[in-house]
Parts: C-alpha cells; sequence; structure tokens
C-alpha cells in the first residue's frame, strides 16, 4: 500500500507508513478536541501576563528537595529593544538635522526639494529680520517646514502608520527641533551681543527702539575703548523688589577712570571741560540736577537710561542710582556696539566719534 504522505510502498496488511508513520487506513475516526479554557474573569490576568512576558520570563528550579520553586528573572530582550529604538531614533534626527539629508541617504531627494529650497528661503529671510518680529515668525516657519521634511524622511504622514505613533513622532520631532532652533539663537546671541536701545544718540543716529549688535570685550584689555563708546552693560537694578538683578543696556562711555563728572544745565562736564549735548546727551533722569562724580581708577562713568533701574524709586534712590549706578566695573561691560541692525532700512557700521 502505498504511502500518500511519503509514497512509500508498505507491505500490505499495515494500518501506518513503516517510513513517515501516517496512518494508511481510509476508516479514520475524526477526533474533536476540546482543549481547557480559562474563565472569562481571568483574561485580563492573561493579558498582564503576556505583557509582563515581554520584559520578564520565569525559571522552573529543582532544589535539593522535592519542592519545585519560580523564579522571576529581569530579561534584557525589551531593554535592549527599547535602547535600539532610541539609538535609531536619535540617530535619525541627528541626520535629519539638515533638511534633505535623510533622503539623500535613502537616493529620495527629489521627493523633498521644494521644501528643502523653501526652508532655504525662510531661514535666509528670517536671518535677514533676525531680531524683530517678522525674523521672529519666518524662522518659526522654517522649523514647521523642517519638520515636515523630517517626517517625511520617516514615513509618518502616511495613513499606514498609527494615528498615535504618528502624533508621538510629530510631538518628538517638534520638540527635538524646537531646542535646537533655541541652542542655535542662544549660540548666536553670545558670539554677537545685541540688545534695543532705551536712548537716543543724535551724533550716532541712533534712536530709542534700534537694534544694535557689538562685538565682546576682553576684560582684561579694555584700552582700546574711547570716551563716546557705545557699550553694552550689566546694569544693577537698585530699587527694591528687583534687587540684585541686571539688565542688559546701552550705554554711552561719558568718563574715563579717574576722570572728574560735573553736571551742570544739563551737561556733562569732564575735569574741566564741557561736552557737546548731540556727541554726549544727557539721561532724563540727570535733567534739573547738579552733582559731581569722581570716576575710580577700576570703573567707567556709564551714561544710560537709569529710568529703567530707577522706576519708583524714592528720591535718595534716585540719587544713589546717579553717584553709583553710572559707575561700571570692568567686569560689568560686555560688548562695544559697532554696528546697526534694525531698522533694516538705516542697517550699517556706527560711525566713530570725532
Amino acid at each position: 500500500m502505498e504511502c500518500p504522505r511519503c509514497q512509500f510502498h508498505n507491505m500490505p496488511g499495515l494500518t501506518t507508513c513503516f517510513r513517515c508513520g501516517s496512518v494508511l487506513t481510509s476508516d479514520q475516526v475524526a477526533i474533536d478536541v476540546h482543549p481547557p479554557r480559562a474563565l472569562g474573569i481571568a483574561k485580563p490576568f492573561r493579558a498582564i501576563e503576556r505583557m509582563l512576558r515581554r520584559y520578564f520570563y520565569y525559571e522552573k528550579i529543582e532544589d535539593s528537595g522535592k519542592t519545585m520553586r519560580w523564579f522571576w528573572r529581569v530579561s534584557l530582550r525589551g531593554f535592549n529593544a527599547g535602547v535600539n529604538l532610541l539609538g535609531q531614533s536619535v540617530f535619525s534626527i541627528i541626520v535629519s538635522l539638515i533638511p534633505g539629508l535623510q533622503q539623500i541617504i535613502d537616493g529620495n531627494f527629489h521627493s523633498v526639494k521644494k521644501y528643502c529650497i523653501t526652508w532655504l528661503v525662510l531661514i535666509l529671510v528670517g536671518l535677514f529680520f533676525y531680531g524683530s518680529n517678522i525674523g521672529l515668525f519666518l524662522i518659526g516657519l522654517a522649523l514647521g517646514v523642517h519638520a515636515w521634511i523630517t517626517l517625511l524622511g520617516w514615513n509618518a504622514i502616511h495613513s499606514g502608520v498609527n494615528v498615535f505613533r504618528r502624533l508621538r513622532m510629530v510631538a518628538t520631532v517638534i520638540i527635538a527641533f524646537g531646542i535646537v532652533y533655541w541652542l542655535v539663537g542662544r549660540q548666536i546671541s553670545n558670539s554677537l551681543p545685541h540688545t534695543f536701545t532705551s536712548q537716543d544718540y543724535p551724533y550716532y543716529n541712533v534712536h530709542s527702539g534700534h537694534l544694535l549688535v557689538g562685538r565682546n570685550l576682553d576684560k582684561d584689555d579694555l584700552s582700546h575703548l574711547r570716551r563716546g563708546d557705545l557699550v553694552m552693560v550689566n546694569a544693577s537694578a537698585l530699587y527694591d523688589g528687583h534687587r540684585g538683578q541686571t539688565f542688559k543696556v546701552v550705554g554711552q562711555i561719558v568718563g574715563m577712570p579717574g576722570d572728574v563728572i560735573d553736571l551742570k544745565k544739563d551737561h556733562f562736564v569732564v575735569n574741566g571741560e564741557e561736552l557737546k549735548a548731540d556727541h554726549f546727551p544727557v539721561p532724563d533722569l540727570f535733567h534739573g540736577r547738579e552733582l559731581t562724580i569722581s570716576v575710580p581708577s577700576d570703573c567707567y562713568f556709564i551714561a544710560c537710561d537709569y529710568t529703567i533701574n530707577a522706576h519708583g524709586a524714592t528720591e535718595q534712590m534716585v540719587r544713589d542710582v546717579l553717584r553709583n549706578g553710572c559707575l561700571f566695573r570692568h567686569d560689568d561691560l560686555i560688548a562695544r556696539m559697532t554696528f546697526r541692525w534694525l531698522p533694516v532700512l538705516r542697517r550699517g557700521f556706527l560711525k566713530e566719534l570725532e
């Protein structure tokens, strides 16, 4: 009799195949299998057990006696899978920091070419208007386009991807790139210190609200500073409720170390020589007051808009500001302002004081 499974010719009379053991008789009886089923109340617990098996497994260990004990041991399978997933995500984010690089690696750059061009235009125009609301808005749009390019590279936009996974990927990309853009902005701010002015300087054609950019000062060598230079300083708050705080403000150097400053009739008089009012404007808080200030050898007398630091203060505090708040040590000087960035139509280098 030929076996229908392995085609082996068996001797007549055999009920099973000599080679593979298959049943040869045609009068098999169907066997109904009824495996035991768990109670309905136990199904949630079995689901929890299946979930735990992703991270744990147990072994039955027989000790010296006949007692059987179950031990749970931590499995690294789930941990390694999480580490691999995290590593892949970090690598993908690093590659995606350059828009279109992921697509170039995959040989699919043509699918995001127009988005990369849009991102480049938004970044360039946003940097051109950096410091203004328009620039901030354009850089925000560039961040959105950058995130979209990255999501296209991760195939997160296709409908086949689970909606929760898509939302998770979108949130991850937005947060990661938002932090990167913020860090880049901080680096630009530290490399090119800039701030808005709160006072008019007619000689420099600088008015309140202009954005000035400067160059960081070497605290150990300030010999190149001259009277009349515009500098960024850390001005300390002297009024109650804000003591200990500092403000980055633009001021003008009026007195060098060792000078004697007299304030008479809303004019600065340095070492007996009266300075021009259009070259050295007197802050509003000085108007109508007369006083004499001696500049210590380790300080500079810098005229700033002291109303920022003395708003709401008493008359005694105002005099404290005038006599002490205008004196800045070397460590308080941050940068020498050399360039007017905003408004755009007046962008250019500041002229030197003659």
